[in-house]
C-alpha cells in the first residue's frame, strides 16, 4: 500500500459568489495505485444554501463520476490516463454548468 505521506494538494479553491453560492475545487497528487491509476484525485463541489447541487469527483471505489442533487451517474469524460490539463478541462466544464444552473436557482 502507498505512502499518502506524498499527497500533495496542487489546486484549492473555495469561492463564494451570488447570495447563497459556493463552489470547491481540490485536486491532489496521489500516489499511483488501483484505486487511483492517474495519480490525481479531484473533488469539484457547487453547493447552492448549504446543499450539493453539482459534484464531479473520482474518490476510491468508484471511479469518475458526476452527481446532480441526488441522481449519480458515471463520468466518461477520461479514463485512467488522465493528467491535470484533463482537469482543467474538466473545471471549465464544470463552471460552465455551475453558471447554468446557477441561472435555473436564482429565478
Amino acid at each position: 500500500m502507498p505512502s499518502y505521506n506524498t499527497v500533495q494538494l496542487v489546486r484549492n479553491e473555495d469561492v463564494f459568489f451570488g447570495l447563497h453560492c459556493r463552489v470547491l475545487i481540490r485536486v491532489w497528487l496521489v500516489p499511483k495505485d488501483k484505486r487511483f491509476p492517474s495519480g490525481i484525485k479531484y473533488s469539484l463541489t457547487f453547493l447552492f444554501k448549504g446543499e450539493r447541487v453539482l459534484a464531479y469527483d473520482n474518490h476510491e471505489g468508484k471511479g469518475h463520476h458526476r452527481h446532480e442533487r441526488e441522481k449519480e451517474e458515471p463520468n466518461l469524460f477520461f479514463g485512467s490516463e488522465m493528467n491535470l490539463q484533463d482537469v482543467d478541462q474538466l473545471v471549465r466544464v464544470f463552471w460552465k454548468e455551475v453558471t447554468e444552473i446557477k441561472k435555473m436557482l436564482e429565478r
